[in-house]
């Protein structure tokens, strides 16, 4: 993995990486949270490159809404794919829903969400940075 030069663009990495991990291992649910803190990270990241100080948020929508109050204009399916990430964040932090399982079609999806959201991310630092 290819080091950057803000430590939570690192970590979304590395959280990602794990997600993977945890799909070859069939852990459906923890490949949906990893993808989520991969997403969580990078937006993090992002924002705090646009203003050094940002709110924590577990939900990625209100890291999307900061960044677009600072002129970012978002994409819509970036947009979608943090809606999607977020609410399985919150399914599986409130996972009194007994019996709650994954799928590994979720899976996929919460992976290609998380990379699609740090690839969007890492072309705007890209851009920000030249």
């Amino acid at each position: 993995m290819k080091k950057s030069r803000d430590p939570l663009i690192d970590n979304a990495k590395e959280f990602l990486l794990e997600a993977r991990d945890a799909y070859r291992n069939r852990r459906f649910l923890l490949v949906c949270f990893l993808s989520h803190q991969a997403a969580e990270f990078a937006l993090r990241a992002l924002a705090t490159m646009i203003a050094e100080e940002t709110e924590y948020s577990e939900n990625l929508l209100n890291y999307l809404d900061f960044l677009a109050t600072k002129g970012m204009v978002i994409p819509d399916d970036i947009y979608a794919f943090s809606e999607a990430l977020s609410q399985h964040f919150m399914n599986i932090k409130c996972l009194s829903r007994a019996g709650m399982e994954y799928t590994e079609n979720q899976a996929l999806r919460c992976i290609a969400y998380a990379e699609a959201i740090l690839s969007f991310v890492e072309k705007e630092v890209q851009k920000r940075s030249s």
